[in-house]
């Protein structure tokens, strides 16, 4: 059996390594958005700038981040192998794409082992875009021909292209828009597992768009976001806040830069267990 995972950087693990940094101002009490949490940003930011993250501390830390994310924590308590491919900012579009290629190519290298894929999904107002800056590649070597922009955030040296592709975002890129994209994305990897014979469990590692608001006002009678969203009848086998909100709450459990600790990592994997009774 094969254990894959994809998504953003809460399935990633992202700041769960973040202690070994000078200064590290440590955990938060959940809920969020206290005059503390802005001052354990500003720190994260800080820390970013000054370059106390430099190549070789940043391979350390992906490194123990991947190891203390949920996806290495169901491997542990099961012995099944796992591949994690999480990468921080990640849309949909990014996450589904990856997928797709990974989870065919591991499939084709072993035809008869059963794998499960364990998916988190994301805020679906990112999309993916042609990338401006050639030959790069990510964490794990992937070729960077595309790069995920947002409307709600910009990111440290945004060229003015991708700062255009995000004002055009801003300006005209509605909640409609934003549903037609993530549900597509859906589909496509739920039909693809389906046909390929591969266990797909979607993971809502923070946003959860069945409980989130996502207001459709004045696209109510849209035939294609209504037919898709019936079509696709997404899931979720754990939602990462909602234990949070229901387990964890006046505890710490919040890292500066706001993504879970690790203590709802090992919550998150121990409840997969137990679901999927693997």
């Amino acid at each position: 059996m094969q254990l894959y995972c994809n998504g953003d950087s809460f399935v990633a693990g992202v700041e769960l390594a973040d202690e070994i940094l000078p200064g590290y101002p440590g955990l938060l009490i959940w809920p969020p958005y206290t005059k503390q949490h802005e001052q354990h940003k500003i720190w994260l930011q800080s820390a970013h700038a000054t370059g106390l993250v430099n190549r070789d501390k940043m391979k350390e830390i992906e490194k123990l981040e991947l190891e203390r994310a949920f996806p290495n924590k169901v491997s542990a308590l099961t012995g099944i192998r796992v591949i994690n491919r999480a990468m921080p900012g990640s849309s949909m579009d990014c996450i589904v794409r990856n997928s797709l290629v990974e989870l065919y190519n591991l499939k084709k290298e072993n035809p008869n082992e059963n794998i499960i894929a364990l998916v988190g999904t994301t805020y679906p107002g990112r999309r993916e875009v042609s990338n401006d800056t050639p030959n790069r590649t990510d964490r794990y070597l992937r070729s960077q021909d595309w790069v995920c922009v947002s409307g709600t955030y910009s990111n440290a040296g945004e060229s003015e292209y991708l700062s255009n592709m995000r004002k055009y975002q801003v300006m005209y890129d509605t909640q409609y828009h934003q549903m037609i994209n993530f549900y597509k994305n859906i589909v496509l990897l739920q039909d693809f597992c389906k046909l390929n014979d591969i266990t797909l469990h979607w993971v809502a590692s923070h946003d959860n768009i069945l409980t989130d608001s996502w207001p459709m006002t004045g696209y109510e009678d849209r035939p294609d976001i209504n037919m898709l969203m019936e079509y696709a009848k997404l899931e979720y086998i754990v939602d990462m806040k909602k234990i949070v909100e229901t387990e964890f709450v006046g505890k710490q459990v919040v890292c500066p830069g706001g993504h879970f600790a690790e203590s709802i990592h090992q919550r998150t994997a121990e409840k997969i267990v137990d679901i999927l009774r693997l």
